[in-house]
Formats: structure tokens, sequence, C-alpha cells
């Protein structure tokens, strides 16, 4: 299996699901929302040195039109439903079939009442990337401008421009936008009953042959045309398929196993909704756990580190004359590569079963203080690595780029993959691609009066000139990725060019190469880059909001649950929350803890006990970022109950051994433990997601494969709960076992189908069903 690379746009080209050879990708699905037209570029998807011949096989469910000369394929959905169907590219003999997933969108109308009789209106927001100008609001027969979209499930926010005044929605839920205004917030919520797909124990046949067995929920009697089985990216033939009622078995030959490492992929369409998609790994004849990230995406696990924040190795490079304009929060604090060295080298990443490290930009900044406000006399040092200054240069602040070298030798020597940060959009105005290119850059945003904003639009040279840098960091550190933030943001011909790029790596040095991006506030563009093969994975926005309305919100599970059932994309794309907020306790300082809970603020009459019991639930954070679908990302600090990963807000570097206070130490434990049980159990990485009940403050869902199957039990609540569980039939199941305290006693399950689950007030349970 060759090494792979991973290149984060901010987090791949998602021409790969499973990391096959570079010659062999498995080619990941292509999702599209009915009533939206959507347009794939054939190249972004199969490479190959000619298309001409090329053709599309029209399948059901959507109409589709390929231009040639363009190399694009124009598709539309065909149905009002959330469906699994197959798009199939022929070349000669050469067939690639590729999974199909098509999202309901639900209609909504925008109304904003005019101030005007004939009023100028648009709406902004994350449908547009906040554009004032490109959601023009049309006035209906009485004047009042409105305008009509389909948007599939999710949280959406947005305000309307009317008469260029910025105004809300009074109707909705108004928040605050983090810029002292205020905005809509939009929930659209599926009630559509969804199919769960049930995998049971895969069996070997003595003849070689394998029996995947499957049986479902939701569906009342199975036809061959509902289950599409796709081995790597060829759809099996229904006679592989053998139905009996709602169950079923697929039967893998054994010539096709042996010597063979395949991804098998299935899932179902029934009364106008289908399954997520189920993936599981065929290595040298069975059924492979795997957990690694040589093998399929899922099985990635990342710890983000901000370098100047996490470990200070060595003080010769330590920022000892910082302007003293400079507050102190906003200082360089020492961390550098040499820390991460020797905590790589001392096993800390191994026991938090990490084997991907992403590490905050590491190419020079400007040194001494700078100005982050046109208005206040606010100065910062340039340690978040967000400006800059020359695109050849390490950061001196963290050490040379041997150490860096260096660095990721040591972490390749244990199995864990780097990942580098790259500001791709903005230098600082010193940079010498503004000072030979001024024609490329837009003068400055926001109070950042020296940064300077690349116009890619307008300048494909610029584009060349910066995806050929980030391939000579890749070249030049040996890194396995790297990671640019406003992937959404940064357009199309940028996205595509770079993936072409990395194509050209990847048979060069003989490595695979994801590239990831955090698209959070623009997620109606998540399926399209996905689709188009210009990244393997992107920040899930909606469960990103589910988790954050569940957490810094203090809300109920409800949003969540909703975002699990309806999202399709979940188990490829990133799971972390970047926005902690200060949690106070008593024997802490405020500024070096965090509050992910949603728990009541802590205020100093409380007891030690309580406020105690309030610090230590924020394990419930972890448990939900690697226990539901999707790629959990640690931020540095998060394992001990503070974060230092995404704002000037800590003043703190990390703190480790006997530095930790009890409580950090033991929500370490805590963190270890719920790593090490993804890292152990296939059915939390690659499972499918079967929520048995969900209510307020509660949540029970299984993760099941074709090896075992795990119940977890979540209680976001200040009570104790006592929840009753209905397990499926087909489990079979006599009794749970708590793997996760392991010492706790068995629950029974009566007539194989029902327990009775004790959860904690703020607390979980992870059981196995045997």
């Amino acid at each position: 299996m060759k090494k792979i690379i991973i290149l984060s746009i901010c987090v791949i080209c998602l021409s790969q699901l499973g990391l096959a050879a570079s010659n062999n990708r498995i080619i990941a699905p292509i999702y599209l929302r009915n009533n939206i037209v959507d347009s794939i570029y054939v190249p972004d998807i199969i490479q190959d040195e000619d298309y001409e011949d090329y053709t599309v096989v029209a399948q059901e469910r959507m109409t589709m039109r390929y231009d040639k000369k363009t190399n694009m394929i124009y598709v539309t959905p065909s149905v009002e439903e959330t469906a699994l169907t197959v798009l199939t590219l022929k070349k000669g003999d050469i067939a690639y079939d590729i999974p199909v997933m098509i999202t309901r969108t639900f209609r909504y109308t925008f109304t904003a009442l005019p101030k005007s009789e004939n009023p100028k209106a648009f709406l902004a927001g994350t449908f547009n990337n906040w554009s004032p100008t490109s959601l023009p609001m049309i006035p209906d027969q009485n004047g009042i401008p409105s305008l009509t979209m389909y948007l599939e499930p999710g949280r959406y926010f947005f305000k309307y421009l009317l008469d260029g005044e910025i105004v809300t929605d009074a109707n909705l839920p108004i928040v605050a936008d983090g810029r002292g205004g205020e905005m809509n917030m939009l929930n659209v919520i599926s009630s559509n009953s969804s199919i769960v797909l049930l995998p049971l124990q895969y069996k070997e046949n003595t003849d070689g042959t394998i029996i995947l067995p499957f049986s479902t929920e939701g569906v009342s009697s199975l036809q061959p045309e509902n289950i599409i089985v796709f081995r790597n990216n060829t759809v099996l033939p229904k006679s592989t398929i053998s139905i009996n009622r709602n169950s079923f078995t697929i039967t893998l030959p054994k010539e096709k196993n042996s010597g063979n490492n395949d991804i098998i992929r299935l899932g179902i369409n029934s009364n106008g909704t289908s399954s997520m998609l189920y993936s599981c790994f065929i290595k040298n004849g069975e059924v492979s756990s795997l957990a690694s990230t040589d093998d399929m995406l899922q099985n990635m696990s990342i710890y983000s580190i901000l370098v100047d924040r996490f470990y200070d190795g060595t003080s010769e490079n330590n920022d000892k004359k910082a302007p003293d304009s400079v507050i102190p929060y906003a200082r360089y604090k020492g961390g550098d590569f040499t820390g991460i060295i020797k905590k790589i080298r001392d096993g800390y990443f191994t026991s938090l079963n990490v084997n991907t490290l992403l590490l905050s930009p590491v190419i020079d900044n400007p040194d001494g203080a700078l100005p982050t406000s046109l208005t206040a006399p606010s100065t910062s040092s340039a340690f978040l690595g967000l400006w800059p200054i020359h695109h050849e240069k390490v950061e001196n602040h963290f050490g040379t780029m041997e150490e860096l070298q260096l660095l990721i030798k040591e972490a390749h020597k244990r199995g864990i993959s780097v990942v580098l940060d790259y500001i791709a959009d903005q230098v600082h105005k010193d940079h010498p691609y503004f000072s030979s290119n001024p024609q490329w850059f837009i003068p400055y945003r926001g109070g950042d009066n020296f940064v300077r904003i690349i116009d890619f639009n307008s300048h494909p040279d610029a584009v060349d000139k910066v995806t050929d840098n980030i391939i000579w960091w890749l070249e030049n550190t040996e890194a396995d990725g790297v990671k640019i933030d406003n992937a959404g943001s940064i357009n199309e011909q940028f996205r595509r060019s770079l993936a072409k790029k990395i194509r050209d790596l990847e048979k060069k040095s003989d490595k695979n190469i994801m590239v990831m991006g955090h698209i959070r506030d623009i997620p109606y563009l998540t399926p399209t880059i996905m689709s188009q093969g210009q990244m393997t994975s992107t920040l899930n926005a909606h469960i990103y909001e589910g988790i954050y309305a569940t957490t810094l919100e203090k809300g109920n599970l409800d949003f969540l649950a909703s975002a699990l059932q309806s999202d399709k994309m979940c188990d490829h794309c990133l799971n972390y929350i970047d926005e902690p907020t200060g949690y106070y306790h008593p024997k802490i300082p405020a500024k070096r803890t965090l509050d992910f809970i949603p728990l009541p603020t802590a205020h100093q009459s409380d007891s030690i006990t309580t406020l105690r019991r309030k610090f230590m639930s924020l394990p419930l954070y972890h448990v939900m970022t690697h226990t539901l679908p999707g790629i959990p990302i640690i931020h540095t600090g998060e394992e001990v109950g503070f974060s230092a990963s995404v704002s000037t807000s800590n003043p703190n570097t990390m703190f480790f051994g006997d530095s930790l206070f009890y409580e950090e130490k033991e929500v370490l434990r805590d963190v270890r433990n719920i790593t090490a049980l993804r890292a152990n159990h296939s059915a939390l990485r690659n499972g499918t997601f079967n929520l048995v009940f969900q209510q307020g403050n509660w949540m029970l869902y299984i993760r099941a494969d074709n090896k075992e199957k795990i119940l977890v039990a979540i209680n976001i609540g200040e009570y104790e709960a006592s929840l009753s569980c209905q397990i499926p039939l087909e489990y079979n199941a006599k009794e749970l076992v708590d793997i996760y305290t392991k010492n706790a006693q068995p629950i029974p399950v009566k007539n194989s189908s029902t327990a009775q689950i004790d959860v904690p007030a703020y607390g979980f349970r992870i059981l196995q069903i045997q």
C-alpha cells in the first residue's frame, strides 16, 4: 500500500474514498440535490490523457447531458426524494460506475417587509457566501419582496439587505452575527423516515467465497432493484444478491477475493428515501477491520496543533524582544518544532491514538507588533501564522526547515502522517508576491490593514504561482499534506489547478494525496466540491452546527439528531468545533479551560463537587466527535479541558504531566480511553449509523459493521436517565457489555430486543452488543 499525502483545504482531492493505488482510485460518491442542476467536470473524477471517447450512460432518477468540448456533465435529479443511483462513464471496454446520492430539498420562501413602494431587496447568507447582490428578491403582487429557494436539511444563517439597510426577519430566531450585529437562523429539518441498514456477522465459506449478510429497518419487502452494490468502481450484478423479505446477502466469489484489496459499498432505495452508503474493506480474502489511513478515509484520527502554544522545546528561538505594545496573550509563547518532536518521541500522540498531525501555518510571518484594528490601538504578534511574509521560509520562532523535516520523519517512523496548514488567499504587504505582482491584490479586509488579499478570479497567473508553491512545500518537507483555509471562498479554478498538480505529484512520488477543506459558512458548496473531485473531505457543516447547538449554545440533541439522519456525507467529513469558549472553575484559571458541554453557568456559590462534575463532563464532546460518523479532530488542549487552538483568548501554552491539575488529568485519561475505543473498534470508524432513540437531552445510536455492533448512549441533561432501548431483533442480542468502564456489570437484553440503560447526568455509556 502506498503512503498517503493528505492535502487539506479548510479540510481533499475527492476523487478517492478508499485509498487504492493512484492509478486505481475508488471514485467517491457524487452528491446532488433535487430541484437543483449541477455540473461535473470529468477530469476531476477520472484521470486520463484523452476524454474524447468517453460516453455517459443515462441512469434512472436523473437526466444528464455530456458536453465533450468542455468535458462537463450537466445533471438534474428527476425525483422529489432522497435516493441512491449510479452514473456510468464508459471508454471502450472500460466502465466506471459512480455512486450518486440525491438529497431531498425543501421549498422555502423568504420574505422581507418593505419600507418603500419599490423596494430593492437582497438575501445574503450561508446560501451564497454572504454576497450582498447575488440573490435579489422580487416584490410579489402586494409589493413584498420574496425569494423561493430549495434547501437541504441543515441550519442556515442570513440577513436581508433592504434599500441599502441590513434587516432581519422578526418571525425567525435572531442571533448575534459575531461582528456586533444580528442575523436570522433557519433550521430545515427533514421529517422523512430513513432506511437503516443492519450489517450482520460475515461468513467465510470453505470454498473461499465471502458472505456479507444484512437486514433492514424501514423496508417491509426488498426487491433486487432496491439494492445497489459496488466493488471498487463497478456495480455488482444482481446475481450476487440473495433476498429474503427485508434481509439479503451478498456473495463475493473466491476468484475475486484472494490477493485483492477491495472496497465494497452498498445502499438501499425504498419508499422515497435511501440508506447511507455503507463501506467495508476486503483484504486478502477477509473482511478487514483496518485502523490505518493507508486504507480508508474514515480511519483517520487528527490532532490539530497550534505550534506556538503546544510545547517549548528550546528557548533559542523564543521571542525575547516582544514589543510592549503587544498584550501578553497575543505574544509568541515559545512553542516550536523541537517541542513537537519531543512529544512525538515520548509517545504523546500515540497515547491519544492519533495517526495524523495537522500543524498550524509554519511559513514565515513578520516579527514585531501588528495592528489588528483600524480604530483600536490593539496589536498582536503573528503566532497564528495568518500573515505570511515569504513563500519559501519557515517561521523563525518555530525553528528551521531541517527541524521541520526531522519532525515529519519522526512522525513517519511511528505511522503518523503530517499535514501542513497553508494560507493561500492572503499575504502580508511585505511579501514578495505583493511587491512583484501588485495587480493580483485587493487592498485589505477587516481591520488588518497590512493584509493583502489575492484575487484568484481575475488572475490565473496567481493561481498557478500559489498552487506551485503548495507543491514546493510538499516536495521539500515530505509532508503528507497541506491544509488551506477558506476553501469555499477560493475559486474553482484554484481548486481544480491544485487537484491536477496533486495528481501529477502522485505519479512522480508514488504517493496518494488527499485534499481537505474547511467550508463551514458555505455548506451548499460541500456536495459540489466533493462531487467534482476537487476534495476528498470537508468540515461537515450540518454536523458541526448540530454539535455546536448542543454544546456551546447549550441546547438539546434535536438538531444534531436531524442532521445525522439526513446528511448522507457525514461518513467522510470532519467532526470538530473550532470556537471553544472560556469555562470558569475555581481551581483552574478561567483562560485555561473551555466549556464544550451544555451546563449551567458556574458561579462562586456552587459547590466544588458540582463544579468538578461540570468540568469532568467535557469528555461528552469527545464521545460525540469520536463515535458519530465522520473523522474526529482534537484541537490543542481539548484533551485536557482547555484550548489554545483557535483564537488569541488563551495566554498559556499546553501543560503536560505533573503541570496538569487533577481534573485535567482525569479528562486526559477519559479522552485516551475514548480514542482507544475508536481505534480498536471498526464499527465506530466505518459502521452504519442507526439512531434508535432521541428525545431532548438523550440519544441512543448503534454503529455496526459486519464484524461488531456498538451502542452509544448520551445524556446531556443534569439528571441521571434510565433509558429503554429497542435493539434490532436481527442482532440476537443477549447482553450489553460496557467497553468503556469495563468493570460495569453486563446489561441483560430481554427477548433479544429490549434493554434498560442507566446513563449518568452529563454522561454516556459505550456498550458492545453481544
